[in-house]
Protein backbone atom coordinates (compact mmCIF):
# COMPACT_ATOMS: atom_id res chain seq x y z
CA UNK A 1 0.00 0.00 0.00
CA UNK A 2 1.31 3.45 -0.90
CA UNK A 3 2.23 5.77 1.94
CA UNK A 4 -0.28 8.62 2.37
CA UNK A 5 0.74 11.96 0.85
CA UNK A 6 1.91 14.80 3.02
CA UNK A 7 -0.99 16.80 4.46
CA UNK A 8 -2.35 19.51 2.21
CA UNK A 9 -2.18 22.96 3.87
CA UNK A 10 -5.65 24.37 4.47
CA UNK A 11 -6.41 27.88 5.58
CA UNK A 12 -9.03 28.15 8.31
CA UNK A 13 -11.02 31.36 8.64
CA UNK A 14 -13.93 32.43 10.81
CA UNK A 15 -17.18 32.99 8.90
CA UNK A 16 -18.85 35.53 11.15
CA UNK A 17 -22.14 35.25 9.29
CA UNK A 18 -22.14 31.49 9.87
CA UNK A 19 -21.06 31.72 13.49
CA UNK A 20 -18.51 28.93 13.15
CA UNK A 21 -15.14 28.12 11.63
CA UNK A 22 -15.03 26.73 8.12
CA UNK A 23 -12.36 25.39 5.80
CA UNK A 24 -12.29 27.87 2.95
CA UNK A 25 -9.31 27.45 0.67
CA UNK A 26 -5.64 26.83 0.24
CA UNK A 27 -3.43 29.60 -1.01
CA UNK A 28 -2.57 27.84 -4.30
CA UNK A 29 -6.19 27.12 -5.21
CA UNK A 30 -8.81 24.49 -4.48
CA UNK A 31 -7.61 22.16 -7.24
CA UNK A 32 -4.54 21.46 -5.13
CA UNK A 33 -6.79 19.34 -2.88
CA UNK A 34 -7.70 17.11 -5.82
CA UNK A 35 -4.06 16.81 -6.84
CA UNK A 36 -3.16 15.86 -3.27
CA UNK A 37 -5.90 13.23 -3.10
CA UNK A 38 -4.79 11.83 -6.48
CA UNK A 39 -1.19 11.36 -5.37
CA UNK A 40 -0.11 7.78 -6.11
CA UNK A 41 -3.32 6.93 -7.99
CA UNK A 42 -3.71 6.07 -11.66
CA UNK A 43 -5.80 8.91 -13.06
CA UNK A 44 -7.18 8.98 -16.61
CA UNK A 45 -7.73 12.54 -17.83
CA UNK A 46 -9.92 13.81 -20.68
CA UNK A 47 -12.09 10.68 -20.63
CA UNK A 48 -15.57 11.81 -19.62
CA UNK A 49 -17.78 9.08 -18.18
CA UNK A 50 -20.97 8.86 -20.26
CA UNK A 51 -22.65 5.76 -18.79
CA UNK A 52 -22.29 2.63 -16.73
CA UNK A 53 -23.33 -0.85 -17.83
CA UNK A 54 -23.86 -4.12 -15.95
CA UNK A 55 -20.87 -6.43 -16.25
CA UNK A 56 -21.02 -10.17 -16.75
CA UNK A 57 -20.20 -10.58 -13.07
CA UNK A 58 -23.07 -10.33 -10.60
CA UNK A 59 -23.60 -6.93 -8.97
CA UNK A 60 -20.68 -5.32 -10.80
CA UNK A 61 -20.42 -2.46 -13.25
CA UNK A 62 -18.40 -1.44 -16.26
CA UNK A 63 -17.60 2.18 -17.05
CA UNK A 64 -18.37 3.64 -20.47
CA UNK A 65 -16.37 6.59 -21.80
CA UNK A 66 -17.86 7.71 -25.09
CA UNK A 67 -17.89 4.60 -27.29
CA UNK A 68 -15.26 2.85 -25.18
CA UNK A 69 -15.95 0.38 -22.36
CA UNK A 70 -13.26 0.24 -19.67
CA UNK A 71 -12.21 -3.45 -19.43
CA UNK A 72 -12.57 -3.63 -15.64
CA UNK A 73 -15.38 -4.60 -13.31
CA UNK A 74 -16.28 -2.33 -10.41
CA UNK A 75 -18.22 -3.28 -7.29
CA UNK A 76 -19.21 0.30 -6.50
CA UNK A 77 -19.87 3.42 -8.54
CA UNK A 78 -19.82 6.83 -6.82
CA UNK A 79 -20.88 9.95 -8.72
CA UNK A 80 -20.17 13.44 -7.41
CA UNK A 81 -21.57 15.37 -10.38
CA UNK A 82 -24.67 17.59 -10.27
CA UNK A 83 -27.83 15.43 -10.06
CA UNK A 84 -28.97 15.71 -13.69
CA UNK A 85 -25.52 14.69 -14.93
CA UNK A 86 -25.42 11.80 -12.46
CA UNK A 87 -28.84 10.67 -13.73
CA UNK A 88 -27.52 10.62 -17.30
CA UNK A 89 -24.52 8.50 -16.29
CA UNK A 90 -26.64 6.04 -14.28
CA UNK A 91 -29.57 5.90 -16.72
CA UNK A 92 -28.86 2.27 -17.69
CA UNK A 93 -28.69 1.00 -14.10
CA UNK A 94 -32.44 0.41 -13.67
CA UNK A 95 -32.09 2.00 -10.24
CA UNK A 96 -34.58 4.12 -8.32
CA UNK A 97 -31.85 6.73 -7.82
CA UNK A 98 -32.25 7.87 -11.45
CA UNK A 99 -35.82 9.27 -11.17
CA UNK A 100 -34.88 10.68 -7.75
CA UNK A 101 -31.95 12.53 -9.34
CA UNK A 102 -34.07 13.83 -12.21
CA UNK A 103 -36.59 15.21 -9.72
CA UNK A 104 -33.98 17.57 -8.23
CA UNK A 105 -34.24 20.92 -10.01
CA UNK A 106 -30.87 22.50 -10.88
CA UNK A 107 -30.16 26.18 -10.46
CA UNK A 108 -27.55 28.20 -12.33
CA UNK A 109 -25.39 31.12 -11.27
CA UNK A 110 -23.44 33.82 -13.07
CA UNK A 111 -19.95 34.13 -11.57
CA UNK A 112 -17.77 37.20 -12.15
CA UNK A 113 -14.02 37.24 -11.49
CA UNK A 114 -12.53 40.70 -11.04
CA UNK A 115 -9.05 42.15 -10.73
CA UNK A 116 -8.97 45.75 -9.53
CA UNK A 117 -6.12 48.25 -9.50
CA UNK A 118 -6.48 48.70 -5.75
CA UNK A 119 -8.24 46.50 -3.17
CA UNK A 120 -11.71 47.29 -1.88
CA UNK A 121 -12.24 47.32 1.90
CA UNK A 122 -14.07 43.98 2.06
CA UNK A 123 -13.93 41.05 4.45
CA UNK A 124 -13.61 37.45 3.36
CA UNK A 125 -17.26 37.09 2.30
CA UNK A 126 -19.63 40.02 1.85
CA UNK A 127 -23.39 39.46 1.65
CA UNK A 128 -24.97 42.66 0.33
CA UNK A 129 -28.59 43.74 0.32
CA UNK A 130 -28.87 43.49 -3.43
CA UNK A 131 -31.35 42.15 -5.96
CA UNK A 132 -28.48 40.92 -8.12
CA UNK A 133 -25.39 40.08 -6.03
CA UNK A 134 -25.51 37.09 -3.70
CA UNK A 135 -21.96 37.29 -2.34
CA UNK A 136 -18.57 38.84 -3.04
CA UNK A 137 -15.56 36.74 -2.04
CA UNK A 138 -12.32 38.58 -1.32
CA UNK A 139 -9.59 36.29 -2.67
CA UNK A 140 -6.90 38.43 -1.00
CA UNK A 141 -8.26 37.35 2.38
CA UNK A 142 -7.40 33.73 1.50
CA UNK A 143 -3.68 34.50 1.46
CA UNK A 144 -3.24 34.58 -2.29
CA UNK A 145 -0.44 36.74 -3.68
CA UNK A 146 -1.93 39.70 -5.52
CA UNK A 147 0.92 42.23 -5.74
CA UNK A 148 -1.36 44.86 -4.13
CA UNK A 149 -4.19 44.24 -6.61
CA UNK A 150 -7.76 43.43 -5.60
CA UNK A 151 -8.94 39.89 -6.44
CA UNK A 152 -12.64 39.03 -6.17
CA UNK A 153 -15.11 36.31 -7.11
CA UNK A 154 -18.68 37.58 -7.27
CA UNK A 155 -21.77 35.35 -7.47
CA UNK A 156 -25.09 36.62 -8.73
CA UNK A 157 -28.22 35.49 -6.94
CA UNK A 158 -29.57 32.20 -8.27
CA UNK A 159 -33.12 33.41 -9.14
CA UNK A 160 -31.69 36.45 -10.96
CA UNK A 161 -29.17 34.22 -12.73
CA UNK A 162 -31.89 31.81 -13.84
CA UNK A 163 -33.86 34.67 -15.36
CA UNK A 164 -30.77 35.82 -17.26
CA UNK A 165 -29.17 32.48 -18.20
CA UNK A 166 -29.63 33.20 -21.91
CA UNK A 167 -28.88 36.93 -21.74
CA UNK A 168 -25.80 38.26 -23.56
CA UNK A 169 -22.70 38.09 -21.39
CA UNK A 170 -21.95 41.77 -21.92
CA UNK A 171 -25.34 42.71 -20.43
CA UNK A 172 -24.98 40.36 -17.44
CA UNK A 173 -21.48 41.61 -16.69
CA UNK A 174 -22.54 45.25 -16.92
CA UNK A 175 -25.46 44.66 -14.54
CA UNK A 176 -23.26 42.88 -11.98
CA UNK A 177 -20.57 45.57 -12.09
CA UNK A 178 -23.19 48.28 -11.66
CA UNK A 179 -24.61 46.43 -8.65
CA UNK A 180 -21.13 46.26 -7.13
CA UNK A 181 -20.98 50.03 -6.83
CA UNK A 182 -22.53 49.61 -3.39
CA UNK A 183 -19.19 48.03 -2.38
CA UNK A 184 -17.35 51.13 -3.55
CA UNK A 185 -16.30 49.61 -6.86
CA UNK A 186 -15.50 52.10 -9.60
CA UNK A 187 -15.55 50.72 -13.14
CA UNK A 188 -12.36 52.58 -14.08
CA UNK A 189 -10.60 50.67 -11.27
CA UNK A 190 -11.22 47.29 -13.00
CA UNK A 191 -8.15 45.84 -14.70
CA UNK A 192 -9.66 42.51 -15.70
CA UNK A 193 -13.14 40.95 -15.64
CA UNK A 194 -14.13 37.42 -16.62
CA UNK A 195 -17.71 36.16 -16.54
CA UNK A 196 -18.61 32.49 -16.25
CA UNK A 197 -22.04 30.92 -16.73
CA UNK A 198 -22.26 28.21 -14.08
CA UNK A 199 -25.21 26.12 -15.27
CA UNK A 200 -25.20 23.63 -12.39
CA UNK A 201 -24.16 25.87 -9.52
CA UNK A 202 -26.70 24.43 -7.13
CA UNK A 203 -30.22 23.10 -6.73
CA UNK A 204 -33.52 24.76 -5.85
CA UNK A 205 -34.23 22.29 -3.04
CA UNK A 206 -31.37 20.18 -1.60
CA UNK A 207 -31.90 16.46 -1.11
CA UNK A 208 -31.95 16.82 2.67
CA UNK A 209 -29.58 13.92 3.38
CA UNK A 210 -25.81 13.51 2.82
CA UNK A 211 -26.03 11.10 -0.11
CA UNK A 212 -28.40 9.18 -2.36
CA UNK A 213 -27.68 5.46 -2.55
CA UNK A 214 -28.85 2.19 -4.03
CA UNK A 215 -26.79 -0.09 -1.81
CA UNK A 216 -28.14 -3.26 -3.40
CA UNK A 217 -26.68 -2.18 -6.74
CA UNK A 218 -23.60 -0.48 -5.26
CA UNK A 219 -24.49 3.02 -6.47
CA UNK A 220 -23.82 6.22 -4.50
CA UNK A 221 -24.50 9.83 -5.48
CA UNK A 222 -22.92 12.62 -3.44
CA UNK A 223 -22.30 16.35 -3.71
CA UNK A 224 -23.05 19.71 -2.16
CA UNK A 225 -26.58 19.48 -3.60
CA UNK A 226 -27.39 16.77 -1.05
CA UNK A 227 -27.18 19.13 1.92
CA UNK A 228 -27.10 22.63 0.42
CA UNK A 229 -25.19 24.70 -2.11
CA UNK A 230 -21.74 25.42 -0.70
CA UNK A 231 -18.35 23.91 0.07
CA UNK A 232 -19.27 22.98 3.64
CA UNK A 233 -22.17 20.90 2.31
CA UNK A 234 -19.87 19.24 -0.22
CA UNK A 235 -17.40 18.28 2.52
CA UNK A 236 -20.21 16.98 4.73
CA UNK A 237 -21.60 14.85 1.91
CA UNK A 238 -18.15 13.49 1.03
CA UNK A 239 -17.39 12.56 4.63
CA UNK A 240 -20.72 10.77 5.17
CA UNK A 241 -20.50 8.94 1.83
CA UNK A 242 -16.94 7.77 2.46
CA UNK A 243 -17.91 6.55 5.92
CA UNK A 244 -20.85 4.55 4.54
CA UNK A 245 -18.78 3.03 1.72
CA UNK A 246 -16.02 1.99 4.13
CA UNK A 247 -18.59 0.37 6.41
CA UNK A 248 -20.14 -1.49 3.48
CA UNK A 249 -16.74 -2.94 2.56
CA UNK A 250 -15.87 -4.05 6.12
Amino acid sequence: MNAPPDPVPLDVAAHSELGRESLICIADGMNQIGKWLASGLEIHLNRPITAIAPSDSARQWQIVTGNHVVPDDFDLVITTTPPRQAAAILRGSDSAVVPALNAIEPQGCWSLMLVTESPMPLGLVSLPESQIIERAINENAKGRSSEHLGLYTVHAKRPWSERHMESPKVDVQAAMIEALQSFGLESQNILHAQLHRWLYAGVVQPLGQPYLADMQRGLYCAGDWCLGNDIDCALGSADATATQVIQSLA
